[in-house]
C-alpha cells in the first residue's frame, strides 16, 4: 500500500515532468515564430495559438517574452554554449586537437537544418534592435571568448604556444572568422553547409597554427632566410 507522503512525491514528480513538457512545447514554437517573422514581430499570443496553450500559462513560467526567448536557449545548445563546454577543463589537450573539436563544433552545430541555428539566426539579427538581446548577446560573447582566451594563456604557459601570443586577440579572431562565414553562407543547403564549413574550418585551423608566412629557405651561406627578403 502506498503512504500518503510517496503518493504526495509521485504528485510533485508528476507535475515537474507536465511543466518541462509544457516549457519544451512553448519554446518550440517560440523558436519557429521568432525564426519566421522575429522577435520583436511576435506576439505571445501567436506563441501560445502555435503551441495550443492558453496566453496566460505562458506567463505563468515566464514574465516576458524576453524571459521567453531565455528559455527557448535552455532548451537548445547553441553554438556558444557548446564551446564554452568544449573549452572547460580542457586546458592539458594540445591545441591542434583543441582547435579542431572546435571547428567540428562549429560544423555540426551551425548545420541549415537544426533547430539551434534558427536560434542562432534570431539572436544576432534582433541583437541590433533589441536592447535586452544585445546585451545578452555580449554576455555571451564575452563567456565564451573568455572560456577561449583561458585555454590559449594555458597553452602559452605550457610553452607550446608562442609567449608573445594574446591570447584575447587570438580567441577574438577566432571566433569572429566561424561567426563571418556562418553569416555569409546562410544560403547553403544542408549538404553543401557541410562540406563548405569543414573545408573552410580545417583550413582556419591551419592557418592559426601555421600562419601565413612561407617557411624560411637557406642562404647560400647556411643561414636562413624569409622568402621575398634579400640575402
Amino acid at each position: 500500500m502506498t503512504t500518503p507522503g510517496r503518493t504526495k512525491t509521485v504528485g510533485r514528480i508528476s507535475r515537474a515532468e507536465q511543466a518541462r513538457a509544457t516549457k519544451a512545447k512553448l519554446a518550440s514554437a517560440a523558436l519557429d515564430l521568432f525564426a519566421k517573422q522575429g522577435f520583436a514581430a511576435t506576439s505571445t499570443r501567436q506563441i501560445a495559438e502555435t503551441a495550443g496553450v492558453s496566453e496566460g500559462l505562458i506567463f505563468h513560467h515566464y514574465p516576458t517574452k524576453l524571459d521567453l526567448l531565455l528559455g527557448v536557449t535552455s532548451h537548445h545548445e547553441v553554438f556558444g554554449l557548446k564551446v564554452r563546454a568544449l573549452m572547460t577543463d580542457s586546458k592539458g589537450v594540445p591545441v591542434r586537437g583543441q582547435l579542431e573539436a572546435l571547428a567540428q563544433t562549429f560544423v555540426s552545430t551551425l548545420a541549415p537544418e537544426r533547430k539551434e541555428t534558427m536560434l542562432v539566426r534570431v539572436l544576432l539579427s534582433e541583437a541590433l534592435t533589441t536592447p535586452e538581446l544585445g546585451k545578452l548577446l555580449h554576455r555571451t560573447r564575452e563567456t565564451v571568448i573568455a572560456s577561449i582566451e583561458s585555454y590559449l594563456q594555458a597553452r602559452i604557459d605550457e610553452e607550446e604556444l608562442r609567449s608573445d601570443l594574446d591570447p584575447s586577440v587570438a580567441a577574438q579572431g577566432l571566433l569572429g572568422a566561424l561567426v563571418w562565414f556562418f553569416l555569409t553562407h546562410q544560403h547553403l543547403n544542408p549538404r553543401a553547409w557541410r562540406a563548405q564549413s569543414r573545408r573552410y574550418a580545417q583550413r582556419l585551423v591551419d592557418l592559426w597554427l601555421r600562419g601565413a608566412l612561407a617557411e624560411p629557405r637557406l642562404s647560400s651561406s647556411g643561414s636562413k632566410v624569409r622568402r621575398g627578403a634579400s640575402e
